[in-house]
């Protein structure tokens, strides 16, 4: 990363048409800006990247960049007494800090993204009607018979199986920082084995897949990022 700065910088000091494209290039493979890209491996150096991005107009980047930092404790930023006592000023931060007013987006965002997984991760969501069971409900009532409903049916199955597989296992607190991810990790869990229909599985899971890519796109609002660079 840090040669990688240095030459898009000089590239762009030095006006090197060939060299700052091929340099913003590499930059954005390493930066990928589609959810889909998205692991829980962590990119280092995000706030540095951050502001070469911003220095460069390389959105994507910056996009990405910046959720790197959402998932850091502190924002990946260390506290110093220079800040403690309020002299750090947006001028003189490192490369490697972030501007007080890149830290009121990141607060903001942390924030919304944190108040969306506890919606959907705090509690079961025991309100959902399966369309299978509705199926077999009237089936019964018709006398047509069953061969066992599924388990969105049971209120009390529902939340024992969520507080064990969300909750007792740290996937709740773990992610409430990361809720991408989280909301991906609950689409990885193999729910019908814990006897839901293949409908109310597949249902959940296009839910979760919805409003995860909905919080990646809300970003660029919350973060306030710059339009990316034509050219």
């Amino acid at each position: 990363m840090p040669v990688l700065a240095a030459v898009l910088r000089a590239a762009r000091a030095l006006s090197f048409d060939a060299q700052r494209k091929w340099a913003e290039r590499i930059f954005e493979r390493m930066w990928p800006a589609t959810l889909d890209a998205l692991t829980t491996d962590a990119i280092p150096h995000a706030a540095a990247a951050l502001t070469l991005a911003r220095t460069c107009n390389l959105r994507g980047v910056q996009k990405r960049a910046s959720y790197e930092l959402l998932r850091l404790p502190t924002f990946g930023q260390t506290i110093t007494m220079e800040a403690e006592e309020g002299r750090e000023t947006d001028e003189n931060v490192g490369f490697d800090k972030l501007p007080r007013a890149d830290l009121i987006r990141m607060l903001h965002a942390r924030e919304q993204l944190g108040l969306a997984w506890a919606e959907v991760a705090g509690k079961a969501p025991t309100d959902y009607a399966c369309p299978r069971s509705s199926q077999t409900q009237i089936q019964s009532e018709r006398g047509g018979g069953s061969s066992g409903g599924c388990a969105s049916a049971n209120v009390e199955r529902v939340h024992a199986r969520w507080v064990e597989l969300v909750h007792t296992t740290g996937l709740y607190v773990q992610r409430m920082v990361d809720p991408l991810m989280g909301l991906q990790d609950l689409m990885g869990i193999p729910w019908k084995d814990e006897g839901f229909c293949k409908k109310c599985v597949t249902a959940r899971r296009n839910a979760w897949d919805g409003l995860r890519r909905k919080l990646w796109n809300d970003l660029d609002v919350w973060l306030e990022l710059t339009a990316e660079r034509v050219g």
